[in-house]
């Protein structure tokens, strides 16, 4: 017999009452012994996982490029006042597992802030200069000024070795060609994060990724925060993107944006990011946070 097989056999009127109070305590009953269904768990996989971070030695870390030829990191210090022509920025170089190797490879920068590598130099965006350094020794070997330029910021070279640099005041990318500066395109919202690939210009401006293609501007993806930073290539359809806040995104170039880090509780931002492809590792100079640390994104 289970739970719900009691039958009632009235004759009278008291007989059905009782009977009917005798099924009510019966079907209590079985409500107190059965087992609660347990309500479903929601699994949130983690999007990346923390695998280190310096001690607070890096003065106001802008920029990580990640050097694999050289198997290092190298970090842009503003180490002041992000505008201000001051002579106390520098270039620090860090082991791709967060050892501080150098605080001071290169030296006499104002305020470096994105960087590039190609044939063995390594262009600097520094206010309203591109410097161009020894990548093996750290000797600064010319500054290419730019009159018009306000706040250079990030930095990219193309096979070919044009160089491409934004100026986030201005809303302008320049390029520099024969160590020959001149205006690319204009009219970028707080344009920032630059990355050259596939003979596409890839361009974060405030809260937008951008393409430029032959001459061609078009908007590829919308973030839901702004003051987009730091854009790496993660595989042929999807780049890792940081907003300054302390955000960071994969963004598809469907348009499909997903936050897998925010730090912005821990008031840790994350700036101009540096990625290993070969490990899925993304580096992040915490600005203001005066660190740089280091996510592998999970599988």
């Amino acid at each position: 017999m289970n739970c719900f097989d009691v039958q009632v056999k009235p004759s009278n009127m008291k007989r059905i009452f009782y009977a009917t109070m005798a099924s009510a305590l019966v079907f209590t009953a079985c409500q107190s012994n059965a087992k609660p269904t347990p309500e479903p768990k929601e699994t949130i996989p983690a999007a990346v996982t923390k695998l280190w971070e310096t001690d607070t030695i890096l003065r106001t870390p802008e920029s990580v490029l990640y050097d694999a030829g050289g198997n290092r990191l190298i970090v842009s210090l503003i180490n002041g006042n992000g505008s201000e022509k001051d002579g106390i920025g520098e270039i620090a170089i860090l082991t791709p597992d967060g050892k501080v190797v150098n605080t001071q490879f290169t030296q006499g920068l104002n305020a470096p802030k994105g960087l590039a590598l190609h044939q063995n130099k390594l262009y600097v965006s520094d206010i309203d200069q591109v410097v161009l350094i020894n990548a093996n020794t750290g000797e600064i070997l010319k500054k290419i000024g730019i009159d018009t330029a306000k706040f250079l910021n990030d930095v990219t070279v193309d096979p070919k070795g044009t160089v491409y640099v934004s100026d986030s005041r201005t809303g302008t990318i320049y390029t520099i060609s024969n160590d020959i500066a001149s205006e690319y395109k204009h009219g970028f919202n707080n344009v920032n994060g630059l990355k050259f690939n596939d003979d596409t210009l890839w361009v974060l401006a405030h809260d937008e990724l951008k393409k430029i293609h032959n001459d061609s501007v078009t908007t590829v993806a919308k973030f839901p925060v702004d003051a987009m930073d730091g854009i790496e290539i993660v595989d042929d359809s999807t780049f890792i993107t940081s907003s300054w806040h302390g955000q960071i995104f994969l963004a598809k170039k469907d348009g499909t944006v997903t936050e897998i880090l925010n730090t912005r509780e821990e008031k840790k931002n994350t700036a101009d990011i540096g990625y290993d492809a070969k490990t899925r590792t993304v580096f992040v100079p915490t600005f203001f946070g005066n660190t740089v640390s280091a996510y592998k994104i999970d599988e």
